[in-house]
């Protein structure tokens, strides 16, 4: 009975980046509750985690259960491949009767569930939780219907919400708009894991910069960051990373074009990084830009996890002013701009002093220990 008690069960679109097999996979939900289960093997946990990730490839695949670590097992389940509308309708179909089959039986009374929020199974948990008595973790990351603007998500998502019994939050602002419980929680802003680094630089006396994330012009981050350049001098150097759409890569590819042939500050484009190559990219930089729309919803319900993987990395950060951060464990560290134009932009990034010390190992190290011991009290409350 002792160790039942030590077990963590898990559900979450979640397969290991070294798989051949092709599932859907987010790399953003992969980081972050790997590092929770880090965190549950920690404290002492077992921790087994079935996957609701289906297949994206042509050929079916079959399922497998999996040995992580010492103590974390991963379960997938079989999926058809993919093929015709009628295929894929068809197979969603039997995938989802078959993940509602797999969580009945993997799900046992007096069980504690952590569940990554997503829309995917949301009826499936509901139906488990009037079902049997078990304790519903829920790990919510961001509100989808203020990212897609859809009220009747938000009410969907809002309403399921309820159902839990405790809470890892990723900002503050969503456990005081959504747990009207006041049951137990914990709040991690991102994966808390910090690196062992040492300035390599570029070596050529500059200040460089970078941006890491979406293309997507609806954030709008990327047009921001890159226009802030043509007010910073040639001591600076801004290095853009990131992700998009073909149509949308070119017409960033034309804004640095453009501002290159008016500015003194040299803009590239450094590619999509990932992995290791990214990191080592990162830390021969010195500041790190989060530069986004302030007026979208999903500002309240999310939390940038690139703010931390620069902190993480050694670099200062530059992000716009948005109550998520301004609320969160690493307002201290940020430094701000007001306004929404390249300009106010620049002048943040003009009033750091990349010489001043810094240790962002140890910012995120202290943080990791905080949601430890939130995390503890959570699960020792339920």
């Amino acid at each position: 009975m002792e160790e039942k008690k030590k077990i963590i069960k898990c559900l979450a679109y979640y397969d290991t980046l070294d798989s051949t097999d092709k599932r859907v996979n987010n790399l953003a939900a992969y980081t972050k509750f790997t590092y929770v289960f880090d965190c549950l093997e920690r404290l002492g946990y077992k921790v087994e985690i079935l996957s609701a990730s289906y297949n994206v490839g042509k050929k079916s695949i079959k399922g497998s259960t999996r040995k992580l670590s010492d103590n974390v097992t991963l379960r997938t389940l079989d999926s058809m491949g993919r093929g015709c509308k009628i295929k894929n309708a068809l197979g969603q179909l039997l995938f989802y009767r078959r993940l509602y089959k797999a969580v009945d039986s993997f799900v046992e009374e007096g069980d504690t569930l952590l569940v990554y929020h997503s829309l995917g199974y949301l009826d499936i948990l509901k139906r488990l939780k009037r079902k049997k008595d078990f304790k519903l973790v829920l790990e919510i990351e961001e509100i989808y219907g203020h990212v897609t603007g859809s009220e009747k998500t938000i009410r969907k998502e809002t309403d399921f919400f309820g159902y839990a019994d405790g809470y890892i939050f990723s900002n503050y602002l969503l456990n005081k708009s959504f747990n009207r419980g006041a049951k137990p929680y914990a709040v991690s802003h991102g994966a808390y894991k910090s690196f062992d680094y040492s300035s390599q630089g570029f070596d050529d006396n500059k200040i460089h910069i970078v941006y890491a994330g979406t293309f997507d012009p609806r954030k709008g981050g990327v047009y921001t960051a890159i226009s802030s350049a043509g007010f910073l001098s040639e001591n600076y150097h801004l290095h853009i990373l990131g992700f998009g759409t073909e149509e949308q890569t070119t017409a960033v590819l034309n804004r640095i074009s453009d501002v290159n042939k008016i500015g003194k500050c040299k803009v590239t484009y450094d590619g999509c990084l990932s992995g290791e190559e990214y990191f080592s990219f990162l830390r021969k930089c010195h500041i790190g830009l989060s530069t986004q729309t302030p007026q979208g919803r999903y500002n309240d319900s999310s939390f940038p996890s690139k703010v931390l993987v620069y902190i993480a990395n050694g670099l200062r950060v530059v992000s716009v002013r948005i109550p998520a951060i301004e609320t969160s464990d690493i307002n201290d560290y940020i430094y701000y701009y007001n306004e929404d134009t390249p300009e106010s932009v620049a002048d943040a990034i003009k009033q750091i002093d990349v010489m001043s010390p810094y240790n962002g190992k140890e910012v995120i190290d202290n943080l990791d220990a905080k949601f430890f011991d939130d995390l503890l009290g959570l699960l020792t409350q339920l």
